[in-house]
């Protein structure tokens, strides 16, 4: 019930947070049209993949370890992990943000000189100067599990990114428009975290003053340790998810990016409660797994299956809208093909997967999740190899999405399968052998 309860709290803040992006995502598909929207796209997909360099799983071992601190009540753990974390972005994260700011417009340069990609991309990596001061507010909230707090955070970061943007995309119709308007939210986020900080952690007293995080480094080798197995994970899944716009982009064009990335908006309105349920999940799974397996193991798939029946609820009437739906919230540029809406019906099995990920982490078998991922990217890719010269560009890249996500989940079930099966003979083999006789009270 504490679960539902923080979940039900956080979802509160995500229905006033996506009804502002599903307005914001309206005006601008309108304001700019197919071709536009896809350059934007493909400006900060590439952003995305090369700021994967930056990630060294940080967050996520946040997420992680300080949980488990305030779990046990241990302020020296607490500021062992935030010493982690703030030593990763000055010694890591910087650095190579400016050399990505440096080196990345020449490489787009030699492979496009033709437009002006280059010098977008290089204003939106100005963004990542700013990522660790208010990802470790949004990180040392959830960990302690303030949710009420989490959620007025989410819902003003989410406002600074979405109404900066587009306040300037109405001052002039451009994507530098946009592309400034994210680095100005990401700089007005890192300016309000420390009057944040002060208002709802100040008084926390698990919390370090910042002159005592100078010290061991015994927390800063468990801390990469564990977030690089966990980024090697995730930014396997979100190459999977960029693939469809490079595939696009490479024998499609700019309008079939923003057709796409337009088509994967309207879905997304489906997974509404995924978000949440991901989250508070790979914090609680680690806590019910230490207590009793039994209860994780239930809770695990309970909050997966709920889930993934609240996303196919939502999803099969916008799927039925098809073209109605969609040009009725983005204009008519963006319809598509009556297949894709059918096939794009598979994605609803992504709501299984929301705990995935906690489950992996706790049987240390981050290296099955990340197999996963890559054997469903290569079944993507072949199928689009067979397709995309006998159907429109789109339907091709929808097919991949459609084979990824089906291949995926067969992958996982099969790595879950193996993992139970090495825990029952892991606790076989440790299960004493007692003698009867030493061990009778009576004798």
């Amino acid at each position: 019930m504490p679960f539902v309860r923080d979940v039900a709290t956080l979802q509160v803040g995500t229905f006033a947070i996506m009804g502002m992006q599903l307005v914001s995502s309206i005006i601008i598909a309108r304001l700019m049209g197919p071709r536009l929207l896809g350059l934007y796209a493909l400006t900060f997909t590439i952003i995305g993949t090369v700021g994967m360099l930056t990630d060294l799983g940080q967050n996520y071992s946040v997420t992680t370890l300080l949980p488990e601190a305030y779990g046990r009540k241990s302020p020296e753990e607490v500021a062992g992990v935030m010493r982690y974390f703030l030593r990763v972005a000055l010694l890591w994260v910087y650095p190579v943000t400016l050399l990505l700011l440096l080196a990345t417009p020449f490489v787009i340069r030699f492979f496009s000189p033709d437009n002006d990609i280059a010098f977008w991309v290089q204003l939106g990596l100005l963004t990542l100067f700013c990522l660790p001061i208010h990802d470790l507010l949004s990180l040392t909230l959830q960990s302690a599990r303030k949710i009420v707090p989490l959620t007025v955070v989410d819902i003003v970061w989410n406002t600074l990114d979405i109404g900066l943007p587009l306040l300037l995309l109405l001052w002039e119709r451009s994507v530098t428009a946009l592309v400034l308007g994210r680095v100005a939210s990401a700089a007005a986020k890192a300016a309000l975290s420390p009057l944040l900080w002060r208002l709802y952690l100040k008084g926390d007293p698990m919390l370090p003053s910042i002159s005592s995080l100078r010290g061991s480094t015994s927390s800063m080798h468990r801390g990469l340790t564990l977030g690089l197995w966990i980024a090697a994970d995730k930014q396997v899944g979100k190459l999977s998810g960029y693939v469809p716009t490079y595939l696009l982009g490479l024998l499609g064009s700019a309008t079939a990016i923003g057709q796409f990335r337009v088509l994967i908006s309207y879905i997304n309105i489906a997974f509404m409660f995924s978000s949440n349920v991901g989250r508070l999940m790979s914090s609680v799974l680690p806590y019910l797994y230490a207590k009793n397996t039994k209860n994780m193991t239930r809770a695990f798939w309970k909050g997966n299956i709920a889930n993934m029946l609240l996303t196919f609820v939502i999803l099969v009437p916008l799927m039925l809208l098809g073209n109605t739906g969609l040009t009725f919230l983005y204009g008519p540029a963006f319809a598509l093909p009556k297949a894709a809406y059918l096939l794009m019906l598979i994605a609803g099995i992504d709501g299984i997967t929301v705990g995935f990920g906690s489950y992996y982490r706790i049987h240390h078998a981050l290296a099955f999740a990340i197999t996963s991922q890559v054997f469903a990217v290569i079944c993507g890719v072949i199928v689009w190899l067979c397709t995309f010269r006998s159907v429109p560009a789109i339907i091709a890249v929808v097919l991949y999405h459609v084979t990824n996500t089906l291949s995926s989940k067969v992958s996982h079930f099969i790595n879950m399968w193996i993992i139970a099966a090495r825990d029952r003979r892991a606790a076989r083999v440790s299960e004493p052998i007692m003698d009867p006789v030493t061990t009778d009270v009576g004798v």
